[in-house]
C-alpha cells in the first residue's frame, strides 16, 4: 500500500522499494534534516575554540601593532613556520596532520625562520610587544592544527569552515566591542570625513580579509599548516617591504638581508614541496608542467 511506509530492509534506513508514498518521502525528508541539524550542531560545537582563538588572535595582533612598526611586526609573526614545526612534535598534534619534511624542506624552513630573526633584530624591539607576538603564533599554530582536524573530522570545506568560524567570531567581537566602549572615542561619529573614511577601510579590509582567509582554510585543508605558514612568507616579506617604502622607513642592512633570506627559504620550501627542485636535479632542466 502507499498509504504508509514499511519499515527498512537494511540497516542504513529509508524506504523500501515497495513504499513510494507521500508519508515515505516526508520520512525520508525528515531524518535527512534531523540529521543535516545534528552535523550542523556538532560543527559548531567543534568549531567554537577556533572561533575563540580567531577572535584572541586579532586582540594579540591590534595590541602589538600599537607598539611595533608593520616591518618589525612582520618580520616577528613570519617565525610562525618555527612554532608549527614545534607544535607537530607535541601529543596534542595528530600523527597524520604532523607536516613530513624532507631535509631540504627543513633547511628552507631554518633560512625562513633565521631571515625573519634578522630582520627584527635590525628594528627596536618592544619586550611586550614581542611578547604578544610569541601568545599570537603559539595560538596561531594550535589554530591551524585544529582547522585541519575539523576539516578531516566533518569533512569540510573551505567555506563552510570558513561560515563555522564566522559564526563565534561576530558575537565575540560585539561582546569584546560592549566591554570596551566606555573606553572609546566616538568623536568620530560626528564628523562626515572621519565616518566615511572609516567606512571606506572597514570596507575594503573586510573584503581583503574574506579572500586571505578563504585561500588560508584552503590552503590548511588540502596541504598542512606548515604549508601555509611558508607559502605566506612571500606575502609578509612583501608587506614589510611596501610598509617601508610607504611610511618612509629607514631600513637597515640587517632588515633588507633579512627580508632576502625570508623571500628566497620559502620560494625553496615551496618549490622543494611541490618537487620541482627534485625534478630539475634528477632530469637536468625544469618541468614543464
Amino acid at each position: 500500500s502507499g498509504a504508509t511506509c514499511a519499515r527498512p530492509a537494511s540497516a542504513a534506513g529509508g524506504c523500501s522499494k515497495e513504499a513510494n508514498g507521500a508519508p515515505c518521502r516526508d520520512q525520508f525528508l525528515s531524518k535527512a534534516r534531523e540529521d543535516a541539524d545534528s552535523h550542523l550542531r556538532a560543527c559548531i560545537k567543534d568549531s567554537f575554540s577556533i572561533g575563540l582563538n580567531f577572535v584572541l588572535i586579532l586582540v594579540l595582533n591590534l595590541s602589538a601593532l600599537s607598539h611595533l612598526n608593520v616591518s618589525l611586526f612582520g618580520a616577528l609573526r613570519r617565525t610562525m613556520p618555527a612554532f608549527i614545526a614545534l607544535f607537530s612534535l607535541l601529543p596534542l598534534a595528530k600523527a597524520e596532520l604532523a607536516p613530513r619534511l624532507q631535509p631540504q624542506e627543513v633547511y628552507a624552513m631554518v633560512l625562513t625562520c633565521s631571515g625573519a630573526i634578522l630582520a627584527a633584530c635590525g628594528e627596536d624591539l618592544d619586550l611586550t610587544a614581542c611578547t604578544w607576538i610569541i601568545a599570537c603564533n603559539s595560538l596561531q599554530a594550535y589554530q591551524l592544527f585544529q582547522i585541519k582536524l575539523l576539516s578531516e573530522r566533518r569533512s569540510l570545506v573551505s567555506f563552510e569552515l570558513l561560515f563555522l568560524c564566522n559564526i563565534h567570531t561576530a558575537w565575540l567581537c560585539l561582546v569584546i566591542s560592549l566591554a570596551i566602549s566606555p573606553w572609546a572615542d566616538y568623536s568620530w561619529l560626528f564628523s562626515l570625513p572621519s565616518l566615511l573614511s572609516v567606512a571606506y577601510l572597514c570596507t575594503l579590509s573586510s573584503i581583503s580579509v574574506f579572500f586571505v582567509n578563504v585561500f588560508s582554510l584552503r590552503t590548511t585543508v588540502i596541504y598542512s599548516p606548515l604549508t601555509l605558514a611558508m607559502s605566506g612568507q612571500a606575502k609578509g616579506v612583501i608587506e614589510s617591504a611596501v610598509s617601508i617604502y610607504l611610511l618612509e622607513l629607514p631600513p637597515t642592512m640587517t632588515t633588507v638581508i633579512g627580508l632576502m633570506l625570508g623571500f628566497a627559504g620559502s620560494v625553496w620550501y615551496t618549490l622543494e614541496r611541490n618537487g620541482v627542485l627534485g625534478y630539475w636535479c634528477a632530469t637536468g632542466h625544469p618541468r614543464s608542467s
